[in-house]
């Protein structure tokens, strides 16, 4: 197991406004955080409650720009790479509910090199349809942690 970098990207701290909490775009300094070289990532999604009813199911994926994706989707004879790296799941609470997703629930993503771009889009998407922005309400606030595991 190599050294093991966490960041969490609060909806409440990001850098720039997208639509909403729809796209959000965060400012990395990546050279302060990791050296160059090939990691796997992991991640984490908790969302405050939402007014989601608990009966429900969204269907709402989480697209990352890091520069260095290694995620593809197919949509009929096409492949093609894509910043879409995973789905959240809705969790009953009360009778709301809250967005939830960790690692156990979606497959790691594995980087050949560092990430590579400091602004980092986080976009709420429709499916694995990251052109667009998921149509249910967004959660109000939410924090994604990135967990980076050094590779050989």
């Amino acid at each position: 197991m190599g050294r093991i970098y966490n960041i969490a990207l609060d909806s409440i701290y990001f850098s720039i406004a997208g639509s909403a909490n729809a796209s959000l775009t965060y400012i990395v300094n990546w050279d302060a955080i990791m050296p160059q070289g090939s990691y796997k990532m992991t991640w984490s999604y908790n969302s405050d409650v939402n007014p989601y009813p608990a009966t429900d199911i969204y269907v709402m994926g989480i697209a990352l720009s890091l520069g260095a994706n290694s995620c593809y989707t197919v949509k009929g004879l096409s492949t093609n790479s894509t910043t879409f790296i995973g789905f959240t799941q809705i969790v009953p609470f009360g009778t709301s509910s809250y967005m939830f997703a960790n690692q156990n629930t979606n497959p790691p993503i594995y980087l050949t090199q560092r990430p590579n771009q400091n602004n980092v889009l986080v976009q709420h998407c429709n499916g694995v349809d990251t052109t667009s922005s998921f149509s249910s309400p967004i959660p109000v606030s939410y924090v994604l942690t990135l967990s980076f595991e050094a590779v050989d």
